[in-house]
């Protein structure tokens, strides 16, 4: 066998190989590495999202907590000057009920005496 014999025959080989593993590489290893490169940015995407609306959810918790303790402190000074105001009118209108029923009573009470 002469040398350029053996050269033709390594270079076709090389070659042969070569778009056998190119066939190889883009039928099966790269799909393999796309479906790998999206199912962990998949992955990826969901850890942040749930750190996302863990943070924000926490955010607003800091936020409105203070304003819950504000406005329930306020609702219990608004109902207890609710009360004092309804109470305070009661009282007036009794008064003078009751005021106007005692001179009533005493009108009757001078003539028959």
């Amino acid at each position: 066998m002469d040398w350029q014999t053996i050269i033709v025959t390594a270079v076709i080989s090389s070659l042969f190989t070569l778009a056998v593993m190119g066939v190889v590489l883009k039928l099966w290893v790269l799909p393999e590495i796309e479906r790998h490169f999206d199912r962990k940015t998949d992955e990826a995407a969901q850890r942040i999202e749930k750190l996302i609306r863990q943070r924000i959810a926490q955010g607003f918790a800091e936020v409105l907590d203070p304003l819950r303790v504000l406005l329930k402190d306020r609702a219990g000074d608004v109902a207890r000057s609710t009360a004092d105001i309804v109470g305070d009118g009661l009282r007036r209108v009794m008064d003078r009920l009751g005021g106007a029923g005692k001179a009533a009573d005493d009108r009757t009470d001078g003539p028959s005496r």
